[in-house]
């Protein structure tokens, strides 16, 4: 320590006890020690200090939640709310025909202001809720919109008010993908560079294993609704929504409350059916070079190789597990 760190330090403590040399000023120093603090430090106290009230306040929100939580249950929580549906489910698998009936039957309106609200932002406690007392009850969540852990996602949709999760899977995985890849390219009108994407598209993907994985998602998703004390779940496949989409309607629709289960239906009119060109065949919808990669991936494999008739919706008997999903 130097005589000059230590005027810099206005011979501090630490300075004083390190070195015997300057305890003669440490002494003659000491009253400016005790004075009373500048205005200036003065008011940086008082800002620390209401900083540290704020954030003390904030962090005591979420426990006076969980004690109403732990003194009403979860149960008694979600009856007080009108309740609301959550779909679970991949793209073009008859989600907007089936989310767009629900929500003109029952009257409501979609969270976040479209079906698939959660697109862009994390679903979490706080938006799920907004939703619910903005009376916006239905929303479609994909899996992979899902950024946070899937349990915690379905804790936050019962917490928040929502009362049934509406899980439907489309067994023709090779149809889905098609499809939503002419939902991409509809608006593409050159032939030519639609075949060049659908080659990028299906011959350099891994289409066994992306199926496997999409469905480990799905299913992963519909056990932990399942576990979700609270919550509804009920299993439609994609046969069930577009042979009568009301009947599947008024199915999800009675889970939230029976009056909802009982009024007309009023189906809604996609314009997503207009991408699809299902009586082609796959030749035609995605190019011949696409096409012949997609049966060399699938053909020798039992598992995926009924889907390459694209009009088939539910694989053989011998690969079926009993449930719809």
């Amino acid at each position: 320590w130097s005589f000059s760190q230590c005027v810099a330090d206005d011979f501090a403590e630490s300075c004083c006890v390190k070195s015997q040399n300057f305890r003669p000023y440490c002494k003659k120093e000491a009253s400016r020690g005790r004075r009373r603090p500048s205005v200036m430090k003065r008011l940086l106290a008082v800002t620390v200090a209401t900083a540290l009230l704020l954030g003390l306040r904030r962090q005591q929100k979420e426990p006076r939640r969980d004690r109403r939580r732990r003194h009403f249950g979860h149960r008694r929580l979600a009856a007080a709310r009108p309740g609301g549906v959550v779909m679970w489910a991949f793209g073009r698998s008859a989600t907007d025909l089936f989310a767009g009936t629900a929500k003109k039957t029952a009257g409501w309106r979609y969270c976040r202001g479209e079906k698939e609200g959660f697109k862009h932002v994390r679903p979490s406690l706080t938006r799920l809720k907004e939703c619910v007392d903005r009376s916006q009850r239905f929303t479609h969540v994909k899996p992979w919109h899902v950024r946070q852990n899937v349990t915690d996602f379905f804790r936050a949709a019962r917490d928040a008010g929502f009362t049934v999760v509406a899980a439907s899977y489309r067994e023709n995985a090779l149809a889905r993908e098609i499809s939503s890849y002419e939902l991409v390219t509809h608006q593409v009108t050159s032939t030519q560079k639609k075949h060049d994407k659908a080659r990028d598209v299906f011959c350099y993907a891994n289409l066994p294993q992306l199926f496997d994985v999409n469905r480990r998602d799905f299913v992963a998703g519909v056990q932990a609704a399942k576990s979700t004390d609270g919550l509804q779940v009920i299993e439609l496949s994609f046969t069930d929504v577009t042979v009568d989409v009301c009947e599947s309607t008024h199915r999800t629709l009675s889970l939230v409350s029976e009056p909802l289960g009982q009024r007309p239906c009023k189906v809604y009119s996609s314009d997503h059916v207009k991408t699809s060109h299902h009586v082609a065949t796959m030749e035609q919808r995605i190019g011949k070079e696409a096409a012949n990669c997609v049966t060399h991936a699938l053909a020798d494999k039992p598992a995926f190789a009924w889907m390459l008739d694209l009009h088939r919706e539910l694989p053989p008997p011998a690969l079926r597990n009993g449930s719809s999903i």
